[in-house]
């Protein structure tokens, strides 16, 4: 990266404002912390798995079903489905089983998750498309890629401060703390931020100033420590300003453009602003709209619309060949639909006679036996603070209560130096 420093010096009519500006252009030699991170990927699919990285997937599958253990496959292939849903829609869900530049430069604004029912955390916003659902707080920059949001939940308490802002915190009211919790990981590294005028105050921007974070946003006139004798916007004439204007072209009722001025840091603010609209836009078109009963399905199938926004900018920007949202979209299911699937264990021949019910002392597993024996690698011995009753010893009408369990099967089994019923119940030699 190479960093050349052009200094110009600006003289006003009043003497005691004369300041020197230094202007830093940037002139990028490398690629952009997006076209990093997605080098070895080549396709849609290769993207959107990124996002996937690490133990996401696995709490996913932990805590969708915990005793269902279900796999990796089967997960992606569940995501890959709804996601085709998104984009081909049908008369009943039941048709579908049928055989035939870097982030300098970021705003942040607010979004919303489409929800209809009741939850303490809805919200209504008349200004946004969607107006009732799930609000969140959104950071992306000018191609919609986001980089970091929060859940609305209300009103919190989060006047404490740290050690590290001093207790700065206490000076701002409940919104701008949002703001303030949405930049802390920038400051120091001078991105230019943009907001509407829910967040400005003349306090916000100094604190974010004085730590390293410039900022640019709309403010509201009723705002303090603005001056009294501002024109009110009935009294001002079109493109009226006091300080230093920009040409902007503007549509007439005719359709013919005419230039206006219009202060700079208005068009910049105008330029950068749209990045979270953007990421909206992406996400309504052929997005997920998935109903359900359960207030939290629709908060999982937003996030992971906006993990698809986010992989399909990565993509534009790491590949030269341009596709569609749609397109996207469709080869991403496809990748995730089609993923090899693990060998299967045959089962057992499936008994015709009726079922018995089961004793307090049984002879039987508390699990099918087939899931002890599956995927041998995934089966781990950890240990829990609670005791538990042992599956193998339960079986041989022993009594114990150890602490180990495995940790793919969820049931308790002796392993220390006098038995070791883990190796017994998966069948070790």
């Amino acid at each position: 990266m190479a960093i050349e420093k052009e200094e110009d010096l600006h003289e006003t009519k009043d003497a005691s404002e004369q300041a020197s500006i230094g202007a830093i252009k940037f002139t990028l030699k490398c690629p952009s912390p997006i076209e990093e991170k997605f080098a070895n990927c080549s396709t849609p699919g290769d993207v959107f798995l990124k996002f996937f990285e690490g133990s996401v997937l696995d709490d996913i599958i932990y805590q969708s079903n915990l005793y269902a253990n279900q796999k990796q496959q089967e997960m992606y292939g569940f995501l890959g489905i709804n996601i085709a849903m998104g984009y081909h829609k049908l008369p009943s869900w039941t048709e579908y089983w049928k055989g035939d530049q870097d982030l300098k430069k970021v705003s942040i604004d607010e979004s919303m998750i489409l929800y209809k029912g009741r939850h303490s955390i809805k919200q209504y916003n008349s200004m946004k498309p969607i107006k009732r659902g799930y609000k969140l707080w959104v950071r992306a920059d000018m191609d919609g890629y986001i980089s970091k949001f929060d859940v609305y939940e209300g009103k919190t308490d989060t006047s404490s401060g740290d050690s590290e802002d001093n207790g700065t915190e206490q000076e701002f009211g409940l919104v701008e703390q949002v703001l303030q919790t949405m930049t802390k990981d920038l400051f120091g590294k001078y991105h230019q931020i943009y907001f509407d005028n829910i967040f400005t105050s003349i306090p916000l921007m100094e604190y974010l100033k004085a730590n390293g974070v410039d900022a640019c946003g709309t403010i509201r006139s009723h705002r303090k420590c603005l001056p009294h004798d501002l024109k009110a916007d009935s009294n001002m004439a079109c493109a009226e300003y006091d300080y230093q204007a920009s040409a902007v072209s503007r549509t007439q009722k005719d359709g013919s453009k005419k230039q206006f001025h219009c202060p700079a840091a208005v068009k910049e603010y105008n330029e950068n602003m749209g990045g979270v609209d953007k990421a909206d836009m992406l996400c309504a078109v052929h997005g997920l709209d998935r109903k359900s009963k359960k207030w939290w399905h629709r908060i999982f199938f937003g996030i992971i619309d906006r993990t698809l926004i986010n992989a399909y900018v990565a993509y534009c920007k790491t590949e030269s060949s341009k596709i569609t949202t749609l397109e996207f979209r469709r080869l991403v299911a496809q990748t995730l639909i089609t993923l090899p699937q693990p060998p299967k264990v045959r089962h057992p021949a499936l008994s015709v006679t009726p079922p018995v019910s089961k004793k307090r002392h049984s002879s039987e597993f508390s699990v099918p036996k087939s899931i002890g024996l599956q995927n041998r690698g995934a089966h781990w011995v950890i240990h829990d603070n609670k005791r538990g009753r042992c599956d193998e010893c339960q079986r041989n009408k022993v009594e114990s209560w150890p602490h180990s369990l495995c940790s793919m099967c969820k049931v308790f089994l002796c392993c220390n130096e006098k038995k070791n019923c883990f190796a017994a119940f998966h069948e070790v030699e």
